[in-house]
């Protein structure tokens, strides 16, 4: 896909590598902040969209979505600007509601209720676990808690493992760790605390409420990409970034076999807009990128995982016992399982979605797809199973490595730090990603505005190139830098 702008020679160019959310978002943003600027993205693959997946099964064609992203409404709490973008591209909007959890053998109710049937003692620890949690953070904080606070600091520094040894009580321990487990898509000693609070309070409709999209989420990307001025080059993977004789910088693209190395240059300034388990593949010209680059990776290489199998069944024999969009299972370390298919594509065949996530995904992924499916199967409990008809199609998505399981790092790096790896001698070179806040949508649009507006002062500042002074205004950095997503995936 090719969408080529007017140009003329003196209009500032920016390359932005990676043509999944990222990428898109960045475009959007310069577009509006700058529309004098020509932009390129180019991407590897064929399409557009990255991890933001809509698909159908292989036999019946039925729709689910399949990606390795969700929606969140953080919007009660203050400025959303991901569901203003939904607002904007006129996509119509379903609430997600769920509350059902299989846990040893029982199904439990949701919030409180579900605590009191786990007995006296570890109802007890689960409160005191619930009030430690919102003692960190309030519903006002969650979503626009500052990086530099204690609370945060502190938190974004222990483990969640470290975290969870303060419960007590076995039984609420399981629970908690269960409960959160498809949200922080690793294992607790491999994460942060921070993390674990997080996914623990975004169950709570007070803190957060997840949507979904009609017709699917890829209509997201979709509307983005209609919208975006670009010039969008698909199937152009980027091997190197490199500096030409006056400064500005060119890619080196991967030629495909028995080809030859391309190059494209003259651009003031270049976005990595890749997931952390790309980027290792885009390589550096200049020593000191290189090693800003390998830095950076090992700073925030932190890969969690994650595993959709989608099922689709003849009849939804399971809605007898459950209801709502999704119910909870402590299958796999705990997982969630999706009822969405007939509200968000409007009919068809009903379908369960299994989200895996963590060492569980990434040791299933190893697996055949019918091995997945029997799996998956298998893990519902017997009041869910009895009666239950055989699957008429099923489609596994792997998403290994796909999204950050320590979010931001740690220490966690000032705003500046995280997007500009060499801001010293490469102050035109920036990352953009979910990584770098909370591994969730609303993370990349935060990360996409925080470089074109930096990509803004660059340009205004051109014949300063190579300064290392920061060129935004100190409001407009202390702005950004207070407008922190420490909200955390389900």
């Amino acid at each position: 896909m090719t969408r080529r702008n007017a140009r003329t020679p003196a209009r500032p160019r920016v390359a932005i590598i990676g043509g999944g959310p990222g990428g898109l978002f960045t475009t959007l943003m310069l577009n509006r902040f700058r529309p004098d600027l020509a932009v390129t993205l180019f991407e590897a693959d064929a399409r557009v969209g990255g991890k933001v997946v809509t698909g159908r099964m292989p036999r019946t064609g039925a729709l689910h979505d399949a990606g390795a992203a969700e929606l969140y409404d953080y919007s009660a709490s203050g400025e959303d600007p991901l569901r203003d973008l939904v607002a904007e591209l006129g996509l119509e909007t379903l609430p997600v509601e769920g509350g059902a959890f299989f846990f040893e053998g029982r199904m439990l109710g949701h919030g409180p209720q579900a605590w009191q049937a786990l007995g006296d003692a570890a109802c007890r620890e689960v409160a005191a676990y619930d009030a430690r949690c919102r003692a960190l953070f309030s519903p006002e904080s969650y979503y626009q808690e500052d990086f530099r606070s204690p609370a945060a600091i502190a938190s974004a520094a222990q483990t969640y493992a470290d975290l969870l040894a303060g419960v007590a009580d076995p039984v609420a321990r399981r629970f908690i760790a269960t409960l959160a487990h498809s949200d922080v898509a690793m294992e607790p000693d491999r994460t942060s605390a921070m993390y674990g609070v997080h996914n623990w309070l975004m169950n709570f409709p007070e803190y957060m409420r997840l949507y979904a999209v009609r017709g699917g989420l890829e209509g997201l990307v979709a509307g983005v990409a209609r919208r975006i001025d670009a010039e969008v080059l698909t199937g152009q993977r980027i091997a190197a970034v490199g500096r030409e004789a006056d400064g500005r910088y060119r890619l080196r693209l991967h030629a495909p076999e028995g080809g030859t190395d391309g190059v494209r240059g003259g651009f003031d300034a270049v976005v990595a807009a890749l997931p952390i388990n790309h980027l290792h593949r885009l390589g550096a010209d200049d020593p000191a990128l290189e090693r800003a680059l390998l830095r950076h990776r090992a700073h925030y290489d932190h890969p969690a995982h994650y595993l959709r199998a989608t099922l689709a069944f003849p009849e939804a024999s399971w809605r007898r016992r459950v209801d709502g969009d999704f119910f909870m299972l402590d299958a796999f370390g705990g997982c969630c399982v999706y009822d969405l298919a007939e509200k968000v594509f409007g009919g068809g065949l009903p379908t369960l979605g299994w989200l895996l996530s963590g060492d569980a995904a990434m040791t299933l992924a190893d697996l055949p797809d019918a091995a997945i499916v029997a799996a998956v199967l298998d893990s519902l409990p017997d009041a869910l199973r009895d009666g239950l008809p055989s699957p008429v199609d099923a489609a596994v998505h792997r998403w290994t490595g796909a999204v950050n399981g320590w979010p931001m790092g740690s220490p966690i790096e000032p705003v500046e730090a995280r997007h500009r790896p060499d801001a010293a001698t490469h102050p035109g070179f920036f990352v953009v990603g979910d990584y770098l806040y909370d591994s969730t949508l609303n993370g990349v649009i935060e990360s996409a505005e925080v470089v074109a507006d930096f990509i803004d002062g660059l340009i205004d500042e051109a014949p300063r190139r190579g300064s290392r002074e920061d060129t935004r205004s100190e409001e407009h950095t202390s702005e950004l830098q207070s407008r922190q997503y420490l909200v955390c995936r389900l």
